[in-house]
């Protein structure tokens, strides 16, 4: 059975992509905004061996926890978002071409018949 709680592992995982990203002008922005806020590193808490340490989420800022999500789905979905995205494009590309012809075969049409009707009168 897998728990729900977030595990040593996880956090010293998060730990690293937030100190990896600490220069970034966003990150940045949050820690001026909430410079009183204890760091994430320093909201791990010692437990038994076996149990899982639990963090509160007041223990962290909501800029922080943004920030380490945006990393987590930007690294965990990066070789899938952007093959995602140009099938995507493809689609509606080749959509827009279909109703483009399709409008150019219409109006060509109507200029045949009125071509036609024109060269019927005398």
């Amino acid at each position: 059975m897998e728990e729900t709680s977030i595990t040593d592992e996880k956090i010293i995982e998060l730990t690293q992509i937030v100190q990896d990203d600490q220069d970034s002008p966003a990150t940045k922005d949050a820690s001026d905004a909430s410079s009183d806020a204890p760091a994430l590193s320093n909201t791990k808490k010692e437990t038994a061996p076996g149990q899982a340490s639990s963090v509160s989420r007041k223990d962290i800022p909501v800029e922080l926890m943004e920030s380490v999500i945006e990393k987590w789905v930007e690294k965990e979905f990066q070789n899938k978002i952007e093959p995602l995205m140009q099938e995507v494009i493809e689609r509606v590309i080749e959509r827009e071409i279909r109703r483009i012809g399709q409008g150019i075969e219409e109006k060509m049409d109507k200029i045949q018949m009125v071509s036609s009707e024109a060269k019927k009168k005398p």
